[in-house]
């Protein structure tokens, strides 16, 4: 199971705003956020919530299109890839994501979104575990995974991830 809290508490640093208290509910575990205001339950909306207090507001998106494109990749993410419970439905959502990327550099839009954060943080626990030659094998998975990690403060307290076997220095 993915781990929430330090998700969300990434997802506030990224955009610099107060992660309030995280806990879960029901029979469910759905997570749940505290504010002055109220509660906030679920991960897509806890990450749109904290996104839209933010001076980042673009990564939610620009346009309409990007905007339904960042609320699509929220709702993939915790339908499709934390609810693999088995090896081969990890590779056929990773094949998918791999494929969509395959003419894109980022999931919504031409630039880094919240749905791109999400997913990186929800990959992350898999890409730790794949071989140089899984990732090898999710080209373009990867190269965007490489990308979102060097990201100035995406990564957060996530370790890094190596994509070659023999590293080159400068």
């Amino acid at each position: 199971m993915a781990d929430y809290g330090k998700e969300l508490s990434a997802v506030a640093s990224y955009f610099n705003v107060k992660c309030g208290q995280i806990s879960f509910t029901g029979n469910e575990k759905v997570v749940c956020m505290k504010t002055q205001t109220g509660t906030v339950k679920g991960l897509a909306t806890i990450s749109r919530h904290l996104a839209q207090n933010s001076s980042k507001q673009k990564c939610l998106g620009t346009c309409p299109l990007d905007q339904a494109l960042v609320s699509q990749w929220l709702e993939y993410r915790v339908l499709q890839v934390d609810r693999c419970s088995r090896e081969d439905d990890l590779h056929r959502v990773l094949k998918e994501l791999n494929g969509y990327l395959s003419d894109r550099t980022y999931f919504a839009g031409p630039y880094l979104t919240l749905a791109d954060l999400s997913l990186y943080y929800g990959l992350h626990r898999t890409f730790v575990k794949l071989s140089f030659q899984e990732k090898e094998k999710y080209i373009h998975l990867s190269r965007w995974f490489n990308q979102i990690q060097h990201e100035n403060n995406a990564r957060q307290k996530f370790s890094a991830i190596q994509f070659l076997k023999t590293p080159i220095y400068q």
